[in-house]
């Protein structure tokens, strides 16, 4: 019954801190690309899936991916005026 629990408890351990290991990698993937261009984006990723007005004069491209288990990552992508990337946000769905 003890390596049973013990089994259960490490399984799970794992399986939480590699999910936050993905995200904290992402986050830094994404960190890279501050203050790079929109032309440098999208000749790395495509075009956006859409985009629209940030209210600050630039625009924020939205990218929508499908993860492994089906639900939709969405990656926000914040330009300003001078066409440089100054914030993200990414959410699952």
């Amino acid at each position: 019954m003890k390596k049973k629990f013990l089994f259960i408890t490490l399984t799970l351990a794992i399986l939480t801190s590699s999910g936050c290991y993905t995200v904290n990698t992402l986050k830094d993937q994404l960190q890279n690309w501050m203050g790079r261009t929109e032309t440098e984006l999208i000749h790395s990723w495509g075009a956006p899936s859409r985009d629209y007005p940030d209210g600050k004069g630039g625009k924020i491209l939205i990218y929508n991916e499908k993860d492994y288990d089906g639900s939709t990552r969405i990656i926000q992508m914040y330009i300003n005026k001078e066409s440089k990337i100054y914030y993200f946000q990414v959410r699952w769905e």
